[in-house]
């Protein structure tokens, strides 16, 4: 599952997907790739660093990319505000929520996004994100 969170393009060529009619798909595309990944991470950390209200969107944008270059924090600063605005521990504990569809707006749009997930799959999916994320911090830390 962490690998199909954020695929880099053709990445699941030798992986069996199947799709919801159980059908291998012909495709191997989970539907979530790495440049999703960044664009959903980049945009999350935007909303929540700058007062888009106040601050023009190109503003922010020259902002996170160029002069304080907060981009090359993306992760540590995902996690930080994920778990400060849902008073969490870790982002297993959010992830959960989401695909637990405890989260009544925002789950819905995690389930258009990655499907609905039976009850024995949704630790799996949570810890498949958490991982994901903390694979990405490790990998800003070991290339800061």
């Amino acid at each position: 599952m962490q690998t199909i969170i954020g695929a880099p393009a053709n990445g699941l060529q030798n992986y069996h997907l199947y799709g919801k009619d159980g059908k291998e798909m012909s495709i191997k595309d989970g539907g979530f790739s790495q440049v999703d990944l960044l664009q959903d991470v980049d945009a999350y950390n935007i909303s929540r660093l700058y007062n888009l209200a106040e601050t023009k969107l190109y503003a922010a944008f020259e902002d996170y990319y160029n002069v304080s270059k907060h981009y090359k924090r993306r992760y540590h600063i995902f996690k930080q505000q994920l778990l400060k605005e849902f008073d969490a521990d870790s982002i297993y504990a959010v992830a959960f929520r989401f695909a637990k569809q405890e989260i009544p707006i925002l789950s819905g749009l995690f389930g258009l996004a990655f499907g609905k997930f039976n009850e024995e799959y949704i630790e799996i999916v949570a810890h498949a994100f958490e991982d994901k994320i903390e694979t990405q911090i490790s990998i800003e830390e070991y290339t800061a």
